[in-house]
């Protein structure tokens, strides 16, 4: 039996900055919405699978099986994880993924959806959390293959830097829909930070969005 348990970017894009928006189709009439800054960013889930964690990748062995049959209401700790390093974890079937560093509750270092894409800052434990969706939504009883790859050193961000594509998943939301944003083709590095901004039409004008602050994003129309 597999296991058991109880209970169960500074980038500020001076250069460009990365804007989204979505829209609404009804009738062949396109129906502009305004997005809501609801953070569905950070799940934290409270069984680890499997007990005690795994190494970390590393450039010898880029590649780290965490486990054939993660539940997406649990997390995995990752052990020596180097400093200032890239690294991504994925769910093979798809899934939100947030990890926390230090502790399974530490301060959140990256979320979004998967394969997610993150960048250590000190070395030592980061944790990885296997969700459904950014509405923290949880599913046990289904075995999930879960890995961690390693990137690449995360060199300190230098001029000029590229601010990306913004991309959403799933591409058009209705109201209430919990969706994804993320950055395609961005700049790597260290000393980056983000600003995700909303408006009520594509021109403008942008308001930034309080908390939205990191690479990948979740929120609902």
């Amino acid at each position: 039996m597999r296991k058991s348990f109880n209970g169960s970017l500074k980038i500020n894009l001076s250069i460009m900055k990365t804007k989204f928006y979505a829209y609404l189709a009804s009738l062949s009439i396109m129906v502009t919405m305004m997005m809501t800054s609801v953070s569905l960013a950070q799940c934290t889930n409270a069984f680890e699978y499997p007990f005690g964690g795994v190494t970390a990748p590393t450039a010898a062995a880029p590649l780290t099986s965490i486990s054939t049959c993660s539940y997406q209401n649990e997390y995995s700790a990752l052990n020596f994880v180097d400093a200032a390093t890239i690294y991504q974890c994925a769910i093979a079937t798809g899934g939100y993924i947030t990890i926390t560093q230090g502790t399974p509750t530490g301060s959140v270092i990256a979320s979004g959806i998967s394969p997610l894409q993150w960048n250590s800052t000190v070395a030592g434990t980061y944790y990885a959390h296997w969700n459904v969706d950014a509405a923290c939504t949880t599913a046990s009883g289904v075995c999930n293959v879960t890995t961690a790859t390693y990137i690449s050193p995360a060199n300190a961000c230098t001029n000029p830097v590229a601010a990306g594509a913004a991309a959403a998943s799933p591409a058009a939301a209705c109201p209430s829909v919990n969706f994804s944003l993320s950055l395609t083709g961005a700049t790597l590095g260290t000393g980056l930070t983000y600003q995700w901004q909303s408006a009520a039409t594509a021109s403008g004008p942008w308001t930034a969005i309080a908390g939205a602050t990191t690479a990948n994003y979740s929120l609902q129309q």
